[in-house]
């Protein structure tokens, strides 16, 4: 399977393979950046022009071409709806689904005709207590679902990035109160709000990074007014986090604050690649999918 993260600007994947001697592994990667205009706030603009670059990108992967007939991707944070809410007493599933499609209706400012929506239970698949649900615009699920069929590269796993990046930073999310992560680029920066649970809050819009840590006050106020409850945690991914001092920032903020990199003390896919100059945590989502994709049931956007 080929894993995919695309954003408006940047296009990251890897390849996940099985091999008689070592199973699964990551055994390709590949990433290039191209103008704007083809992506825009995660909705493809020029289906043609963007299968050109990708079947290009694939074609200069290293250390060798990447071949495959199935593929997974994340969508952009900015078109995906995450809520979760508690269902208050147990229920038999058709009422359940009843409730959640109540609360679609009631918290999405889109009609549920015009959704693909994805829930589950974090008290382990039973019908009470608090629910993750995610919903996308089926145009925007579609476009992609497209572009990949025009590729002979079928989806098979679609998620949204934040789902992604949670499924690779598990083991280093702390018990107690909510652990904002951040994926620093260049110009700007996507936060996320986790728990141990999961996915708590995501953001539309980034945070300008030159701006970053003068806008983080007003994160923290917000998060505590969220499931997860403060911020006791800070995760600094991206490959505009080598540039930060996380001890400093630790000072500053007085949370915990760990690199994304320490995820990879955890990581149970062998990766078979050396990625270069490129930082591995560029590929933190590719990673993430790789491992939802060895789940027996991820929550899935596929159509």
């Amino acid at each position: 399977m080929i894993l995919f993260d695309i954003s408006d600007t940047s296009i990251e994947a890897v390849k996940l393979s099985k091999s008689f001697l070592v199973g699964d592994s990551i055994n390709a990667f590949t990433r290039v950046e191209f103008a704007n205009g083809l992506v825009k706030e995660g909705e493809i603009k020029n289906k043609d022009a963007l299968g050109k670059i990708i079947s290009t990108l694939l074609k200069t992967a290293k250390p060798k071409p990447m071949k495959d007939e199935v593929c997974g991707f994340t969508l952009p944070d900015k078109r995906v709806y995450t809520h979760r809410f508690t269902l208050s007493q147990r229920q038999d599933s058709q009422t359940v689904l009843g409730l959640v499609k109540a609360e679609v209706e009631k918290s999405i400012p889109q009609p549920l005709e015009e959704l693909i929506y994805r829930f589950d239970s974090l008290n382990h698949g039973e019908g009470e207590g608090e629910i993750f649900l995610m919903a996308v615009p089926t145009m925007i699920v579609n476009r992609y679902v497209e572009l990949f069929n025009d590729l002979g590269l079928p989806p098979r796993l679609i998620v949204p990035e934040s789902l992604a990046a949670y499924r690779f930073l598990a083991p280093v999310v702390q018990a107690g109160g909510t652990t904002l992560y951040l994926d620093v680029g260049k110009k700007t920066t996507n936060a996320v709000l986790m728990d141990k649970r999961g996915v708590v809050e995501t953001f539309s819009e980034p945070v300008q990074t030159d701006k970053l840590f003068t806008q983080l006050e007003s994160l923290f106020k917000f998060a505590c007014t969220r499931a997860g409850g403060c911020i006791r945690q800070v995760i600094l991914g991206g490959g505009g986090s080598l540039a930060i001092d996380s001890a400093e920032v630790a000072s500053k903020l007085k949370v915990n604050v760990v690199l994304a990199g320490e995820a990879f003390k955890h990581f149970r896919l062998p990766i078979k690649v050396d990625f270069g100059n490129l930082s591995k945590m560029v590929f933190i989502n590719t990673l993430g999918l790789a491992l939802l994709s060895k789940e027996e049931s991820p929550l899935n956007l596929l159509p």
